[in-house]
């Protein structure tokens, strides 16, 4: 029988991913891998800021929504600037 996967399971996928996305983006020099790569670094700052909500540390959870959102930001400067 299939069971759910853990936040932390979660976690590290998404960081798994943001690595190999990094490397394939460096290695072909392109941009549209390095933005799926920081799509889903800000997706992990996100799970991090929700595990942190749950703990109640307001000052960490506020740390990774600012850290998503400004690698969002990063995001749409680059489409921007392409």
């Amino acid at each position: 029988m299939m069971r759910k996967a853990t936040v932390d399971e979660i976690t590290v996928a998404c960081f798994s991913i943001t690595l190999v996305f990094m490397v394939l983006a460096w290695q072909n020099g392109s941009v549209f891998l390095g933005m799926i790569a920081l799509g889903c670094l800000s997706i992990n700052l996100f799970i991090e800021a929700w595990k942190e909500w749950q703990k109640r540390h307001a000052v960490f959870f506020s740390q990774f929504v600012l850290r998503g959102i400004g690698i969002i930001v990063i995001m749409a400067f680059a489409i921007l600037y392409i």
